[in-house]
């Protein structure tokens, strides 16, 4: 008979200093990976280079660190559920292709628009009213469109480089992550994300796979800047666009928290003893 058992309680210490270190280096491949593969596609769509693409990855890195802090200090307290959301780049990418990069510009200024009607929203407990309507159908579709979107890019740079042995190694770390979380016991068990993607990395450097002019362009050291594309007011189409991408990003996020309280315990999202590292057991 299967189970879930809670690694750690979400008001529990860590154990030992190699799991401190472990867990975090874990957030921060996995943070990475979300970041490179989201929003390094938004800046190379924008036309992006040395500099300019360091600052603006530098600034997602920034806030998504900055937004993971505050939700595990005074929001719903699960670390590993905060993170980049694809929404927006897709919304920016077709802002993009209708209008222009300088309009595509303007839909940074109207993102940060869009983020404080949402937050205010949030605030407001407007979320969770609609999340009454928008139920975990309509979310998962939602989610399964995105991910079609996305696999649509995936699948055009599969193309572009052709089958072959670097496909299968992808594929087979992707099946592996599942089989590491599923069969994997004790402290192996908690950390597929980290061992598939250091691997993935290992292999692919190894064998010359790597583009590291991408790495080698950038300057060591990067700092945000407010309004680094001007601070243009963007038109009132991009900025009710931004809202609906922003509000759709906010219930996924909804969606993602009360799964994982269903999941980790019964009394409510920030209830003590939710768990923040989860892993399957077997009796």
């Amino acid at each position: 008979m299967s189970k879930i058992e809670l690694v750690y309680g979400l008001d529990e210490k860590p154990r030992s200093a190699r799991d401190i270190a472990i867990y975090s280096f874990q957030w921060v491949v996995t943070l990475f990976y979300c970041v490179v593969w989201g929003y390094a596609v938004v800046g190379l769509g924008l036309g992006f280079t040395g500099e300019a693409m360091a600052g603006y990855m530098a600034t997602v890195v920034l806030m998504t660190g900055l937004s993971t802090f505050v939700q595990v200090y005074a929001g719903h307290r699960f670390a590993m559920v905060s993170g980049p959301n694809i929404i927006p780049s897709l919304a920016i990418l077709s802002a993009l292709a209708i209008g222009g990069r300088e309009y595509a510009l303007l839909s940074f200024n109207a993102q940060a628009i869009a983020g404080m009607v949402v937050f205010v929203l949030g605030a407001a407990g407007v979320v969770g009213y609609i999340s009454k309507v928008w139920s975990p159908l309509v979310l998962g579709s939602m989610v399964m469109m995105v991910g079609l979107a996305i696999a649509g890019l995936g699948a055009s740079l599969i193309a572009a480089h052709g089958p072959g042995w670097p496909l299968l190694v992808g594929i087979g770390l992707a099946l592996s992550a599942g089989v590491i979380s599923i069969k994997g016991r004790g402290f192996i068990s908690t950390i597929p994300t980290l061992i598939v993607i250091v691997a993935g990395y290992a292999i692919f450097i190894s064998a010359g796979l790597f583009d590291w002019e991408a790495v080698t362009q950038l300057p060591l050291i990067a700092i945000p800047k407010f309004f680094p594309y001007g601070a243009g007011i963007p038109p009132a189409d991009l900025i009710v666009t931004m809202i609906i991408v922003n509000f759709m990003a906010a219930l996924n996020l909804y969606g993602n928290v009360t799964g994982w309280g269903s999941i980790s315990g019964p009394s409510g999202l920030r209830a003590p003893g939710e768990a923040f590292v989860l892993r399957i057991g077997h009796r």
